[in-house]
């Protein structure tokens, strides 16, 4: 056991480990990603460590845009619309301002982006 080597060399004392033996480890829940099609999108492009990748994104534009889309999909609905694709570009600064491929990325269908979809609008 890890704690038993670092008790022996001296790198921890022994109350510590004792301490440490009967901590009780709690794990959070996992959150999800509240820009999913965005970071797969960077993700493609092989973007370097998109955790720290700084955007354009407008997070705020994003939900505002995400909620009413799904209520319109809700009125839709007797018309079979079930999905949509969103993307908003800043048109003097060609920044790419909202992202959003589907209804619901961690659906059962959610992770095909529709915005990067071959197909016409």
């Amino acid at each position: 056991m890890l704690l038993e080597v670092l008790e022996k060399r001296k790198i921890i004392s022994e109350e510590d480990a004792i301490l440490m033996r009967e901590e009780k480890i709690e794990f959070g829940k996992h959150s999800q990603n509240t820009l999913p099609y965005v970071t797969d999108f960077l993700a493609l492009r092989n973007m370097p460590n998109t955790s720290q990748l700084r955007t354009t994104i407008d997070s705020d534009l994003t939900k505002t845009i995400d909620s009413l889309a799904k209520a319109s999909i809700r009125n839709l609905a007797w018309k079979n619309v079930s999905d949509y694709g969103i993307l908003v570009v800043e048109r003097k600064t060609m920044q790419l301002k909202v992202m959003i491929g589907g209804y619901d990325y961690y659906g059962k269908e959610g992770q095909v982006n529709a915005t990067l979809a071959l197909r016409q609008p």
